[in-house]
């Protein structure tokens, strides 16, 4: 723990991180509510609800607050996975690597994000799930969703999972748990902002599916800055860029 708290907090630039992207939503949202924040952002509700908990119960600020949460749900996201390797029967010892990768350190330094919170979250509930502890995967999958709408491609491949297998209690756990999130998230919504997109949400929730999968899983990066290299790149570069990354990973011909 104490590892990886030194290893963030080399990473920890206080003066520009509140400038990032959507930071400010999240701010806002634990500053003073829903009230002012787009959806989806609005709907997003467990990560900056905690930070003003703290805040609110501690007395410091709400910058601090987000940095303390950051530090504590570190800590937890690691020991899980740790926890995690040894009921696999891999050496809790293997989690060291990670912890002088650029990925803990890039994610702490989005505090303001929910990132940590919903991984801890997901990795509490696959070692609830390896000790079949089916109700605290659920509580869990229910906790992940209020912290990022994401989650529901987890949840429904639990539920896929569970009807496959013929698990009731998965299967139908899962999806009233996923239900209740999203009645629950879409009440925070419904008070905020809508999103700017001007997208219906359950369109835009929907949306979200292939749009996430592109990102997370086929590396695709759908914005970029203005003035940056892909900014500024010409069409046809922008058109074989992608061409030669799947080609690389074997999805598709490099000189289809």
């Amino acid at each position: 723990m104490l590892l990886a708290a030194l290893v963030t907090l080399s990473g920890w630039p206080p003066a520009w991180i509140r400038t990032l992207p959507d930071a400010g939503e999240y701010r806002q949202f634990a500053t003073g509510g829903p009230a002012l924040v787009h959806n989806p952002y609005s709907e997003r509700v467990l990560h900056p609800l905690i930070v003003r908990i703290v805040a609110a119960s501690t007395g410091i600020s709400i910058d601090a607050a987000f940095l303390a949460v950051a530090l504590a749900m570190l800590a937890a996201f690691v020991f899980v996975i740790a926890m995690i390797l040894r009921e696999s029967g891999a050496p809790a010892v293997t989690i060291v690597p990670l912890m002088f990768t650029p990925l803990l350190v890039n994610q702490f330094e989005r505090i303001y994000f929910q990132d940590l919170t919903q991984w801890t979250l997901i990795a509490i509930f696959f070692l609830a799930l390896m000790r079949k502890r089916v109700w605290l995967a659920l509580a869990m999958l229910f906790l992940a969703y209020l912290t990022r709408e994401s989650t529901l491609i987890l949840s429904l491949t639990v539920i896929g999972t569970g009807v496959v297998r013929r698990d009731a209690r998965l299967a139908i756990g899962a999806t009233l748990a996923t239900v209740l999130a999203i009645v629950i998230a879409s009440r925070f919504g419904a008070r905020g902002l809508p999103n700017e997109h001007h997208v219906n949400e359950m369109v835009f929730l929907i949306l979200k599916l292939p749009f996430e999968f592109g990102r997370n899983v086929l590396g695709l990066e759908y914005t970029v800055d203005e003035g940056d290299a892909a900014w500024t790149a010409p069409d046809d570069r922008l058109v074989e860029q992608p061409r030669q990354e799947l080609g690389k990973l074997g999805l598709v011909e490099p000189s289809a």
